[in-house]
């Protein structure tokens, strides 16, 4: 299995601002995406954990932005899973732009959650 989850895609008018460019919020979810899609197709995703009672909640997530997509912009996302750092499941993420350059890279931590009693597992 490929390490690296990939997709790429186009942007639409919900998800530009007034300025023509990626509104940040649609940005967090597309990465947010991704890292789903990532977890899903691994085995520890939403729909495995779910029914073991487990829960992932984003604890925090930096990103350095290069450029700003504009509205019917072609882009890529990748996303992997790094090694656990303490309690935290590390995972980077970067978008291109349709000329393959890095427009926006980070990188964020995930806690696994029991559902019931919110404490790390």
């Amino acid at each position: 299995m490929n390490p690296i989850w990939e997709n790429t895609f186009k942007t639409t008018a919900f998800d530009v601002d007034a300025n023509n460019r990626l509104r940040v919020n649609r940005i967090f979810d597309y990465f947010q995406d991704a890292a789903s899609y990532d977890a899903e197709r691994r085995g520890f995703g939403y729909n495995e954990f779910n029914l073991k009672g487990l829960l992932w909640v984003l604890s925090w997530v930096k990103f350095e932005f290069l450029s700003y997509p504009k509205f019917m912009d072609e882009i890529k996302i990748q996303t992997w899973g790094k090694k656990q750092h303490k309690l935290y499941s590390m995972r980077d993420v970067l978008m291109f732009n349709s000329k393959d350059e890095i427009i926006i890279k980070g990188t964020s931590a995930w806690l696994l959650l029991d559902s019931k009693s919110l404490r790390p597992k």
